[in-house]
């Protein structure tokens, strides 16, 4: 099997086992499949769980025999989250021959690979990006998996309608994708017709959040609407509200999910609720939690489960376009609707039936919160309730 990356991708020796496995047969034998991953980069701490996920899901398909009677091959490539390295990788990979990508890096550089996948109509299925211009481009084989932000902003909306919150705050950070995210958070809620009283971005490489959380004391917000924040800018948020004694609701958003804040913000998190895609009660997360554990010794998280259903979609497609070619693959995953997938809420699968190459259903995202230092299940779903 090819590998274009170190195997620190993998942090355990089972983990080391999934990389041997993948492939098992001879290359010109397999159905070559890249893989785009920030290893190195700022976003690798969300990354590699992603194509954790991706992985075992290649070797459970490989295991159960592959596809079409053929292995499954994966190609990685580490683009560093780096937009300007990472259209060069997509189009190694598919000078590589590879049949489809999957974008596992951050919002940016998969943006830039998508011109190398529209040139030579490969698919690229953007497996966890929730940025909302992705699907404006020109790309008919460009596909996201995942709640773009806008919809979330409508769950969290439709969420906290009911707690009668009647002046909020934003606080996000000065990255791109927390920008972008507050933008669409201002714009709903403006919709919503709920009053922004602050709005503060924490600039990322500062060493605390206090000037920012001042301010948003002051301004007596009746909730915190914490939004996309990563890395040391959430621990930051959370240790300058407790250390201003601040009881406001913390209302977050995906980037919540990754369990390393757990550990990295310990202890000082607990009442937050937060956006995910992940219900951890639904039939399929229990069981793909179960396999997960069993590999891994780890509980899984959205950041695996993204990774697996990714897989899931393209042998689907490979399956029902009876093809490897790439346009064959595209037309079958465009027309995907109804296939069960672990992410989503309870009773929610894949749906591209809208025509506009987003397959997260509008009903999936729900709402979780953080008690004892734990994630809960779902507290919440859709936006209609």
């Amino acid at each position: 099997m090819m590998f274009s990356l170190n195997l620190s991708i993998a942090t355990s020796t089972a983990a080391l086992g999934l990389l041997a496995a993948a492939g098992g047969a001879q290359s010109q034998e397999t159905i070559k499949v890249g893989v785009l991953v920030d290893q190195t980069g700022k976003t690798s701490f969300y990354s590699q769980p992603v194509t954790e996920g991706t992985l075992m899901a290649v070797e459970e398909v490989n295991a159960a025999g592959g596809v079409l009677g053929r292995q499954i091959e994966l190609i990685l490539e580490d683009d560093n989250g780096r937009p300007d390295l990472s259209a060069t990788k997509a189009r190694k990979l598919v000078d590589d021959g590879v049949v489809a990508i999957i974008s596992n890096s951050n919002s940016g550089a998969t943006r830039q690979a998508i011109s190398v996948t529209a040139e030579s109509l490969t698919p690229q299925l953007a497996s966890a990006n929730s940025a909302e211009t992705l699907t404006t481009l020109d790309n008919s084989c460009f596909f996201q998996l995942g709640p773009v932000e806008s919809l979330q902003v409508k769950t969290m909306l439709a969420f906290t309608k009911t707690k009668g919150y009647g002046k909020v705050a934003l606080v996000g950070d000065n990255s791109g994708l927390s920008t972008a995210a507050v933008d669409q958070f201002r714009m709903g809620l403006g919709e919503a017709g709920v009053p922004i009283v602050e709005e503060q971005l924490i600039p990322v490489g500062s060493q605390t959040a206090v000037p920012q959380l001042q301010k948003v004391r002051a301004a007596e917000p009746n909730a915190i609407y914490q939004v996309a924040q990563i890395g040391p800018q959430v621990v930051q948020f959370f240790q300058a509200y407790q250390q201003l004694g601040m009881k406001q609701p913390i209302l977050g958003t995906f980037n919540l999910s990754s369990s390393s804040y757990l550990t990295t913000a310990k202890g000082l998190m607990d009442g937050t609720v937060f956006t995910d895609a992940f219900d951890p009660e639904k039939p399929e997360a229990i069981a793909f939690s179960e396999r997960f554990k069993a590999k891994f010794d780890k509980e899984a998280t959205s950041l695996e489960a993204y990774g697996h259903d990714s897989v899931v979609l393209i042998v689907d497609a490979i399956k029902r376009a009876n093809s490897t070619e790439r346009p064959a693959i595209c037309k079958a995953i465009a027309e995907t609707k109804g296939l069960p997938r672990v992410m989503g809420a309870k009773g929610t699968g894949f749906d591209f039936s809208r025509g506009d190459r987003r397959g997260f259903d509008p009903e999936g995202v729900v709402v979780r919160a953080i008690e004892n230092n734990a994630y809960t299940g779902a507290v919440f779903s859709g936006t209609k309730n």
